[in-house]
C-alpha cells in the first residue's frame, strides 16, 4: 500500500496544497483594512511612498522595508484591490521560497517531484502552526513585515548554501550581491528576523572555526552585513521616540531570566501542542529511505553535531527574546500574536534543520530510521488530524442572522485549524458578512455630514481575517474617517 502511495506522492502533495490553501486564497477577497492601515494610507497620500517611509523611520520605527512597501501600496488609487491580492500572493510566494530552500538543502539527488512533495508537507504544517492567521497573512501592517520576512529569510539561507557550493567567480559575485540586498531587505522588515539570520551566520562561523581552526569568510562577512543593517534598524530615531512614549524600563535582572523562560515556554508549547514531533519522525524516515541520494546535506553537515544545532537554536531564540524585552519590557503583553507568528515559523524551521543534522550525525553511526507501515500511517493520520482540527473540535456556534440552513450547519462547528477555520468562515457566511459590514461603514463615513458617525461593531467576525474593531485602543477610527 505504501509503495502505491509513494508512486502518486506528487499528486497527493498537489491535492494537499489545494485542499489546505484554496480557502486561504479565496477568503482574501473579503479582506478589509483595519487600524494602522489607515494611518499608513493617510501619510502615504500626503508625503508619497518614499517620504512616508522616511517619516515613519524618523518618528516611529526603523522598519524601513516594511513601511516603504506599505506606503507604496497605500499611495496607489487601487489600494484596496492590491490589499486583497497581497495575502494570496504572500501565501503562494511562501511556498515558492520554501521549495527553493528544501531543494537547495537536500540537493538535486531528489527528483523535483520528491522535493515538491516534501515541501508541500512541510508548508502545510508550517502554516498550520501559525498562532494567528489574520495578522500572519491578512493584515497589511504585519503580513509582509513578519511572514514576508521569514519567507525572504528562507531565500537568504538557500543562497548562502549555494554560495558555498558555487565555483565560478561570477556566480559567487552574483549570489553575494543578492545576499547583501536580501539581508538589508529582511533587516528593514522586523528586528527578530535579522537577529535569527545573524545567529545562523554566527553559528556557522563558530562551527567552522571549532572544526577547522579557520575563519569562515562568507559567514563572517554576512554576519557583519546583518549587524550593519540591524544597527540601521535598531538605532532609527523613531525607535527612541517610541520607547520614550511607551516609557519602557530596562531591567537586566528581569530580561535575562525572562528571555530564558520564554525560550523554554515557546519550545515546549510548540512541540507539545502541534504535530512537529510525529511529523519529525516521518521526516527522519523519509531522509533514511533516500539516504543514497542525499549527498548534498551529508556533505554540507559533515562533522556537525546535532546538539550544536540545538544549542544554536536555543541561543538564537533567547537572544531574540532579550532584544524584544529590552524594547517593550517584560510583561504578559510582550508577545503579541503577530510576533509569535515569526517565532513559530523560525522555531519550526530550526526543528527541521535540527532533525536534518540529527540524521546526518547518527547516519555515521549506522543508526537507521525506520517505522513499520502501521506506525507510519498512524503518525500521518495524527498529523492530518491536526491540519483538520488543530486538536480542538467544538459544536454549538451561533450562526449569522441571515444564515441559510447550510450556513447554520457550518456555523455550529468550531476548531483551531487554520485551514478548517477558513473553510468555515466562507461556508458559514461570516467572511461575506464582514465585507458587507466594512463596506457599509465606508459608505456611512463617505456620506457623513456632521462631526460624528454612528455604526455598529462587527458581529460574527471571521476568525481568519478579522483584526480589530473600532473600539480597539489602536483602531484609530478618527484616522479611518480621513480616508473617506
Amino acid at each position: 500500500m505504501l509503495t502505491r502511495i509513494a508512486r502518486k506522492q506528487h499528486l497527493i502533495a498537489a491535492a494537499l496544497l489545494a485542499f489546505c490553501f484554496l480557502p486561504l486564497l479565496l477568503i482574501s477577497r473579503y479582506d478589509y483594512p483595519s487600524g494602522d492601515d489607515y494611518r499608513t494610507l493617510v501619510r502615504a497620500r500626503q508625503l508619497g511612498a518614499a517620504g512616508a517611509a522616511a517619516a515613519w523611520y524618523t518618528n516611529w520605527s526603523g522598519r524601513y522595508s516594511s513601511f516603504f512597501i506599505q506606503s507604496l501600496i497605500a499611495a496607489r488609487d487601487s489600494w484596496l484591490a492590491v490589499y486583497r491580492v497581497v495575502p494570496a500572493a504572500l501565501i503562494v510566494a511562501g511556498f515558492a521560497c520554501l521549495y527553493y530552500f528544501v531543494r537547495t538543502l537536500l540537493g538535486a539527488g531528489l527528483s523535483r517531484r520528491e522535493s515538491f512533495t516534501l515541501s508541500a508537507a512541510v508548508y502545510a504544517i508550517l502554516v498550520a502552526v501559525t498562532p494567528d492567521a489574520a495578522t500572519g497573512f491578512y493584515w497589511l501592517s504585519t503580513n509582509v513585515q513578519y511572514a514576508g520576512a521569514f519567507f525572504a529569510s528562507l531565500v537568504v539561507l538557500a543562497l548562502f548554501i549555494k554560495l558555498g557550493r558555487a565555483s565560478g567567480a561570477s556566480a559567487k559575485a552574483a549570489i553575494s550581491l543578492a545576499l547583501f540586498i536580501l539581508v538589508g531587505f529582511v533587516a528593514g522588515l522586523n528586528e527578530l528576523s535579522i537577529i535569527f539570520l545573524a545567529a545562523v551566520f554566527a553559528s556557522v562561523a563558530a562551527f567552522h572555526f571549532a572544526r577547522f581552526k579557520k575563519l569562515h569568510a562568507p559567514a563572517l562577512a554576512l554576519l557583519a552585513v546583518c549587524v550593519a543593517f540591524a544597527a540601521a534598524t535598531f538605532l532609527a530615531p523613531g525607535n527612541f521616540i517610541r520607547i520614550r512614549e511607551t516609557k519602557t524600563e530596562f531591567h537586566l535582572t528581569e530580561i535575562v531570566p525572562g528571555s530564558v523562560g520564554l525560550t523554554i515556554y515557546l519550545l515546549v508549547e510548540l512541540l507539545s501542542t502541534t504535530p512537529l514531533v510525529p511529523a519529525g519522525a516521518l521526516y527522519l524516515c523519509f531522509l533514511h529511505a533516500n539516504r543514497a541520494r542525499l549527498a548534498a546535506p551529508l556533505s554540507l553537515l559533515a562533522g556537525v553535531r546535532w546538539w550544536w544545532v540545538l544549542a544554536s537554536l536555543l541561543c538564537a531564540v533567547t537572544l531574540a527574546n532579550a532584544a524584544l524585552f529590552a524594547a517593550v519590557g517584560v510583561s504578559a503583553n510582550s508577545l503579541p500574536f503577530r510576533v509569535k507568528n515569526v517565532y513559530a515559523y523560525s522555531i519550526a524551521l530550526g526543528w527541521l534543520f535540527l532533525l536534518t543534522a540529527l540524521f546526518v550525525d547518527l547516519s555515521r553511526k549506522r543508526i537507521e530510521f525506520r517505522l513499520p507501515a502501521w506506525a507510519t500511517l498512524a503518525l500521518a493520520a495524527f498529523v492530518a488530524l491536526y491540519l483538520l482540527t488543530g486538536f480542538e473540535l467544538k459544536l454549538g456556534g451561533a450562526p449569522i442572522p441571515e444564515a441559510s440552513r447550510v450556513q447554520r450547519a457550518f456555523s455550529a462547528i468550531s476548531t483551531k485549524s487554520v485551514y478548517t477555520n477558513a473553510y468555515l468562515d466562507l461556508l458559514a457566511g461570516r467572511a461575506r458578512r464582514y465585507r458587507k459590514q466594512s463596506e457599509e461603514r465606508a459608505r456611512l463615513l463617505r456620506d457623513a455630514t456632521g462631526d460624528a458617525v454612528d455604526f455598529p461593531l462587527y458581529s460574527y467576525a471571521p476568525k481568519t481575517i478579522f483584526i480589530q474593531d473600532a473600539n480597539h485602543p489602536y483602531a484609530a477610527p478618527e484616522v479611518m474617517s480621513r480616508r473617506f
